[in-house]
């Protein structure tokens, strides 16, 4: 896909078995980029860009017996700047979308991404095992950003932020009858460190 801002969009999407075994899988991607939809009046560039690209893959093994696990992995990769600079709501001029920031559009980069790993079998009488193991994590790195947006900098934020966290849910489902009932125990542990300057 392509539009005005110099927009430009890519999207791709495939799956299916794997050999003649009880697998398959799928792919998908997908890319977006476009030169902003903001203007700096000091510096008569366009401002709030978006570059950002990300995927998911997945594997599937479901077995005779009924056990069917799923196996997802994703990752994102953003180099956006637009959490670098502000639109100031206080100055008749800055309607829609001006900035007078002097300085140049600070560095962003984000990357992202995670796995999960979902396991169900039969137990019988209407009975599941689900076991739910997940992983995510991503990081700013840097974040530089003139929140102010006036031409004179009023406040500049420096940041590093990064977040991971595990998780571990194990469900008991029924179907029995008129009956339906899950009961379970979820895990999570979770960290999160924040350096701003």
């Amino acid at each position: 896909g392509f539009g005005n801002y110099r927009n430009a969009e890519l999207h791709a999407y495939v799956n299916g078995p794997i050999g003649d075994g009880p697998m398959s899988g799928s792919f998908a991607l997908s890319s977006r980029a476009n030169n902003g939809f903001g203007f700096n009046a000091s510096t008569g560039e366009r401002v709030n860009k978006l570059e950002a690209a990300q995927f998911r893959a997945k594997l599937r093994l479901k077995q005779p017996s009924g056990t069917d696990a799923v196996l997802a992995v994703d990752g994102l990769l953003d180099r956006s700047d637009t959490n670098t600079g502000n639109f100031p709501l206080n100055d008749p001029q800055s309607a829609p979308r001006v900035t007078f920031v002097t300085a140049t559009p600070g560095p962003f980069k984000r990357v992202a991404g995670g796995l999960q790993l979902k396991v169900r079998h039969p137990l019988g009488d209407g009975i599941d095992l689900l076991s739910i193991t997940g992983y995510r994590t991503y990081r700013d790195d840097p974040t530089v950003a003139d929140i102010g947006g006036k031409s004179e900098l009023r406040y500049l934020l420096s940041q590093t932020v990064e977040q991971k966290a595990f998780s571990q849910e194990v469900q008991l489902q029924a179907k029995q009858d008129r009956l339906e009932w899950t009961t379970g125990l979820m895990l999570v542990s979770d960290r999160f460190d924040f350096d701003r300057i």
